[in-house]
């Protein structure tokens, strides 16, 4: 397996687990003996990612995600993303889209924030979950990129082994 491949599938199964993570939290907290204390971890976890506010938390099985609504969108859109990349971008050459195509997807988010905190609008899960979309999906075109090029840039170049036989141009001479 090529390393453009491996380092996607990488980026994929990666997400895939956190997203997995995020979901099996609040089916862990409700269960009993040991599976209470692994939830505890996996919301300990994303604690440094998210405020875990449970009014901007959506809920599942009667508790919340470990993330909040916009985290859960962008993370799981972000998946979707990761999955739908080979068959809008090349694995093998990834090209990065230009920068402005990243800032250009984060402005409804930024706009939808502010414009809550002057009072414009009431800023709701569906609004946090549809900004935050927006950007998860987006993400995957500049991540896969930069991932597949610094692993290009990680691996050793390949140095071409010479044969102890004679070659055209040497002489022993």
């Amino acid at each position: 397996m090529n390393s453009s491949r491996a380092t996607y599938l990488t980026v994929l199964f990666s997400s895939a687990a956190w997203c997995f993570a995020i979901i099996a939290a609040p089916f862990l907290a409700i269960s009993t003996g040991p599976w209470t204390a692994i939830a505890d971890l996996v919301y300990r976890f994303f604690q440094p990612v998210c405020h875990q506010i449970p009014g901007r938390s959506f809920t599942l099985s009667g508790g919340t995600l470990a993330v909040c609504s916009r985290c859960s969108s962008i993370y799981f859109s972000f998946f979707v993303g990761v999955c739908v990349y080979p068959l809008i971008r090349s694995i093998q050459s990834p090209i990065m889209p230009p920068a402005g195509f990243l800032f250009a997807s984060a402005a409804p988010m930024l706009l939808e924030v502010l414009s809550g905190a002057i009072g414009l609008h009431e800023v709701t899960n569906a609004t946090r979950a549809a900004t935050g979309g927006v950007l998860g999906a987006v993400l995957p075109m500049f991540i896969v990129p930069a991932a597949i090029d610094a692993v290009r840039a990680m691996t050793p170049l390949q140095i071409p082994s010479f044969s102890t036989q004679q070659q055209k141009g040497f002489t022993d001479a």
